[in-house]
């Protein structure tokens, strides 16, 4: 091919302006399906825009083309655990260790795999054998430092980021994950310092200002919006950057009382990321119906293993940014109860176990309820409870109830149109929360949430405690004593003072959770401005009944 179309592509990609990049490749490949490096290329100009997906059918053909080529298959194998087809990833992950037996990078990418999809503790092993060969091993550490913060262990994670650092202080995405890890510990000071650092050596990251402009005293705000504006008319329209340049100006924006500006930048972002990040309504609504049919009857009887003797798994359940992580610190202020976080171990072994299963057997309930306790991390050794506040484990009740017989579900309720804003003010980068950039998807994934739980709520109405989030924050030591109750725990004090609890926060929440009880976040939705229309005209009446929707419309 002609290498001025070639240089173009380059040029292109190298800008950041992907649009242009893929127009100019994709017509390339399919002009030349048997060029390796085109179809490749083709690849990358997909997969760093994001698009991991599209880039996996130009990486399977170039690795197919010349399967020597082992950076063909790396990149194969990146796009489909980035595409988050686990499976796949490992199957060719085998095949290439025929090819290329014994390679650092293949170890790597197996860790890579096992974390993509939730399986924390192989992708620890995966990294410690790369690291046991290459001690300084960067990639390896770096996924042995998400997954210890998947299974909630701050510190150690914390520990393989700062080794990364002093490796290589221009690794700016472990500077990045260390400032995170310093913000569930609450150590905000050190945190923003770490954020000021990666500004020192990229003064126009992105991500960085994002979070400074949430942790930078308000009255030193100007600068960020400054940089951030100046920059964002440089960024292609199409680039992660750009929504996060539109979001360090709304966190500013908002935080200086500009409330207008600041939700004009959310929408921005927002509509730039529903574009990049599909949500597909029909999917949603298939699962649950799926799910719906498993569970009809009553739920399986409980598992063969002894459950008993281990600590009792508490749910906290609800839509996203509803309340469920002050319910967390609340129960987990009680000395004998844990908090694990947000653990991913019930859809994971839900998508492992049910996949294709039409009718539920005592097998499938016992190696969920295995599989789920294998995937905890270390708990206390005073522990008599922990806490899971996955929200959307929700779907999965009536075989959570099957595999733990003593588990309890607390379901938090609040009004959508507070949860609605409350989620548009944060970007929620995982697959799962895809919904959250589009105003009219987060009226669906609402009105999903009502749905199931009005099943299970009439299935299981001993197992499940419902609050409603705006009566906890006006009496809040009454609901933790009804919380206590349910949760068969004797009454402490420390669960009235839930904003002293020191508990690892790895939610957008780690900043109101430590701050005092109130309600200031009750009734706010009437600044969502004309999205409020949207919402409302989709949210379902006949599942709302104690809104007044429709009249704000």
């Amino acid at each position: 091919m002609a290498q001025t179309i070639l240089d173009k592509i380059l040029k292109d990609l190298n800008a950041g302006r992907f649009v242009a990049a893929q127009k100019r490749v994709r017509a390339a490949a399919k002009k030349e399906p048997m060029n390796a490096p085109l179809q490749n290329l083709a690849g990358l100009c997909f997969a760093r825009a994001g698009q991991h997906r599209a880039a996996t059918g130009f990486f399977a053909v170039a690795a197919k083309l010349l399967p020597q080529e082992l950076d063909y298959r790396v990149n194969y194998v990146q796009s489909l655990v980035m595409s988050g087809e686990v499976r796949r990833a490992e199957s060719e992950i085998a095949r290439a260790e025929l090819l290329f037996p014994n390679v650092l990078k293949l170890l790597y990418l197996r860790g890579l795999a096992k974390l993509q999809g939730g399986d924390f503790h192989a992708a620890i092993r995966a990294a410690n054998a790369a690291l046991e060969r290459a001690p300084n091993y960067e990639d390896a550490l770096n996924v042995r430092g998400q997954a210890y913060s998947g299974l909630s262990e701050a510190e150690k994670s914390l520990a393989d980021f700062n080794k990364i650092v002093t490796l290589n202080p221009d690794y700016l995405d472990a500077r990045i994950n260390a400032c995170d890890r310093l913000l569930e510990l609450s150590r905000f000071v050190d945190a923003r310092a770490g954020f000021e650092a990666v500004l020192a050596r990229d003064p126009v990251n992105a991500y960085a200002l994002s979070k400074l402009a949430l942790l930078k005293d308000a009255s030193t705000l100007g600068e960020i919006v400054a940089v951030a504006e100046s920059e964002i008319a440089k960024v292609p329209k199409d680039s992660v950057r750009r929504v996060l340049l539109h979001m360090a100006m709304a966190n500013a924006f908002d935080r200086q009382g500009e409330k207008a500006k600041a939700m004009a930048h959310l929408n921005d972002a927002h509509a730039l990321d529903a574009r990049r990040r599909p949500y597909t309504t029909a999917e949603a609504w298939a699962e649950q119906r799926k799910i719906k049919a498993l569970f009809e009857d009553d739920a399986p009887s409980p598992p063969l293993i002894a459950l008993e003797e281990t600590p009792c798994p508490l749910f906290v359940v609800g839509l996203p940014r509803s309340g469920t992580t002050l319910v967390e610190m609340i129960l987990s202020a009680h000395p004998s109860v844990a908090s694990m976080g947000e653990l991913v171990a019930a859809e994971r072994h839900f998508r492992l176990i049910f996949d294709g299963i039409t009718t539920v057997e005592q097998s499938h309930v016992d190696a969920f309820a295995q599989g789920y306790r294998d995937d905890l991390g270390a708990l206390p050794a005073n522990a008599s409870h922990f806490v899971d506040k996955m929200p959307a484990n929700y779907r999965y009740i009536p075989l959570i109830l099957a595999a733990f017989p003593n588990a309890r579900v607390i379901d938090v309720r609040r009004d959508p149109r507070d949860v609605a804003l409350s989620m548009w003010r944060q970007r929620f980068p995982m697959a799962g929360m895809n919904f959250a950039s589009k105003m009219a998807n987060i009226a669906d994934q609402a009105n999903l949430y009502r749905t199931y739980m009005a099943d299970w709520q009439r299935a299981y109405p001993i197992k499940i405690l419902s609050i409603d989030y705006e009566a906890l924050v006006e009496d809040h030591c009454h609901f933790a004593h009804s919380i206590a109750l349910h949760c068969g725990l004797e009454w402490h004090e420390a669960m009235s003072r839930p904003e002293d609890n020191r508990a690892l926060v790895r939610t957008a929440s780690v900043h109101q959770v430590r701050q005092r009880v109130h309600n200031r976040s009750v009734g706010n939705w009437t600044v969502l401005g004309d999205n409020l229309k949207v919402l409302e005209a989709r949210l379902d009446p006949a599942l709302w009944p104690e809104l007044a929707l429709g009249a704000n419309v």
